[in-house]
């Protein structure tokens, strides 16, 4: 049976696997950003880079709701 500390317990874990996997998303981002950025590459490799940005932000965005989600399941 699931007690309220049992419950808090596992909402604090899945928040805390959520932030770490938004660290990563932040790193794969900021990586993305500065190869993208640069002008000795090609333009495919920097549309490329520019796309893993974006596609960075909306998992962002949706771990940010995953987040409030699961605090308020709580």
């Amino acid at each position: 049976m699931n007690t309220p500390s049992t419950i808090e317990h596992h909402t604090a874990e899945v928040v805390g696997h959520l932030v770490d996997v938004n660290d990563l998303v932040e790193a794969i981002s900021s990586l993305s950003a500065c190869i993208a950025a640069d002008p000795g590459i090609s333009r495919a490799s920097q549309n490329a880079a520019a796309s893993i940005v974006a596609l960075c932000q909306r998992i962002d965005i949706a771990l940010v709701k995953l987040c409030e989600l699961e605090e308020t399941r709580q």
